[in-house]
């Protein structure tokens, strides 16, 4: 991230209680903004509504560890801004990851964001206010699986009337 992006952003970063070194190498760190450990696996819902609570911007930027966001210039994340500013009907716009299984064919448009009823958090920008309108994410999904915080979110924002979508020309890589 620190690479990739231009500055300034402000990164918060929720750890779920990772024995592997993340803490330390984190806690040396001066960039980042807000540090949340000892969490024991609560689960991403819980971990992004506690970012959520941390939130200072109109927008902000969702993502898991193991995404890596595009080398672009201009930066990834102003493209992002730029589009997301552009499309005000949307709630959340998410960056295009490398795969997505049985929905390639919705990219077969002429559209700069293309809404679908779901959108991944790869990089995933949101409006803050709206979020929090809608409650943010429920702790109904805690450890139960893969993807639930996705539908979640974004099942929310589209009863309040608002569109979700993917960036068609900014890729991201996630590992999954």
């Amino acid at each position: 991230i620190y690479n990739r992006t231009k500055f300034p952003y402000r990164l918060i970063v929720i750890d779920n209680d990772s024995t592997d070194g993340t803490r330390e190498y984190l806690e040396e760190d001066d960039r980042i903004d807000v540090l949340h450990f000892n969490i024991k696996n609560i689960g991403l819902e819980k971990a992004l509504q506690m970012g959520l609570e941390e939130v200072k911007s109109n927008v902000f930027v969702t993502t898991d560890n193991d995404c890596i966001p595009p080398l672009l210039k201009p930066c990834w994340l102003e493209q992002l801004y730029d589009l997301f500013q552009r499309h005000p009907d949307y709630a959340a716009i998410a960056l295009r990851p490398q795969i997505l299984i049985g929905v390639g064919k919705i990219f077969n448009t002429n559209k700069e964001v293309v809404e679908n009823n779901v959108v991944g958090g790869s990089f995933r920008i949101m409006d803050t206010k709206i979020v929090k309108e809608v409650g943010g994410w429920s702790n109904q999904f805690v450890n139960n699986g893969r993807g639930n915080e996705e539908w979640d979110i974004c099942t929310k924002l589209r009863k309040a009337g608002y569109k979700v979508g993917y960036a068609k020309n900014l890729w991201t890589y996630h590992m999954f």
